[in-house]
C-alpha cells in the first residue's frame, strides 16, 4: 500500500505545475477525479507523517484506496475490477504514449497467472502476441501496430472507459 500512497502524494505534488502535459481525455479526467475523491481521506497526511501513523491508521486507508479509483475508472470494485483496471490502465498509458505497445501487452498478459474472469478474453490475446514478440524482432513493428489498435478497440468498446486516446 506504501507504494500507492507514494504515487498519490507524487501526483497531488505535481497538479499545479504549468510543466506537466495534459491531455484533456477521459483517461486522464477519470484518474484526476479518482485523486480528487480520495482527498479527503489522504490529505491529512504526508510521506514523512505516513511513516509515523499507526498500523490501524494506515489500515483505515485501504477501503478508500481500493474502492474509489476502480469504482471511477471500472465501474466497480473487488478482485475482477481491478484486474480490469490493470488491463484499462495499460491500454491508456499506451494510447497517450507513457509506455511502449510490449509493456502494455506484457503487462496484461500477466494477469493470466491472476486467473481473470472479466477480462479474461483479452489476457488470452495478448500471451500469444507477446511470446511473438518476444521470439521473433523482426515482426516487433507489425506487433506494435496490431497491439496499439487491439488496445484502442478495447478502451473504445467498454462502457465505462469512454474513449481514451482521442484528442
Amino acid at each position: 500500500m506504501e507504494g500507492v500512497l507514494e504515487r498519490y502524494f507524487t501526483v497531488r505534488q505535481y497538479l499545479d505545475d504549468p510543466h506537466q502535459l495534459r491531455t484533456g481525455t477521459a483517461f486522464e479526467t477519470a484518474c484526476l477525479r479518482s485523486v480528487d475523491m480520495l482527498g479527503p481521506y489522504l490529505d491529512r497526511w504526508d510521506s514523512a507523517s505516513l511513516t509515523s501513523a499507526s498500523l490501524d491508521e494506515v489500515e483505515a486507508l485501504r477501503p478508500p484506496l481500493l474502492e474509489i479509483p476502480a469504482t471511477i475508472l471500472v465501474g466497480g470494485a473487488g478482485r475482477e475490477a481491478h484486474l480490469e483496471l490493470r488491463c484499462w490502465n495499460r491500454a491508456n498509458c499506451l494510447l497517450e504514449g507513457i509506455i511502449s505497445p510490449y509493456r502494455a501487452a506484457s503487462g496484461i498478459a500477466r494477469l493470466q497467472y491472476d486467473n481473470p474472469v472479466g477480462c479474461r478474453e483479452i489476457v488470452d490475446v495478448f500471451d500469444p502476441l507477446v511470446t511473438r514478440y518476444e521470439d521473433f524482432p523482426e515482426d516487433r513493428e507489425a506487433l506494435d501496430h496490431t497491439i496499439i489498435g487491439l488496445l484502442r478497440g478495447y478502451v473504445r468498446s467498454d462502457p465505462h472507459q469512454g474513449a481514451a486516446g482521442d484528442r
